[in-house]
């Protein structure tokens, strides 16, 4: 049963990349929903498929989205959310 899925994208990974390269980018640079490399609708589509019906939660981990401030990375986070969501 998947209960929650949350809303983030990834980057393009830099061949050869480490791995705390990559464990930074999920703590410190996630990409907005719909904004890197998943292929959000595929993914939302498969989750429709198998008959999962999870909440919806966005969770970018962005610290220059957070440098922006707490009501524009908000605003960004639910324009990029609705973009995807449809």
């Amino acid at each position: 049963v998947i209960v929650i899925h949350q809303l983030s994208d990834a980057g393009v990974e830099p061949e050869g990349a480490a791995l705390s390269d990559t464990e930074a980018e999920c703590m410190s640079a996630r990409a907005l929903p719909g904004e890197g490399t998943v292929d959000q609708a595929q993914l939302l589509a498969l989750l429709d498929e198998i008959g999962a019906a999870p909440i919806l939660a966005p969770e970018v981990f962005n610290t220059d989205l957070a440098a922006l401030g707490a009501n524009e990375m908000s605003r960004q986070i639910y324009d990029a959310s609705v973009r995807v969501i449809g």
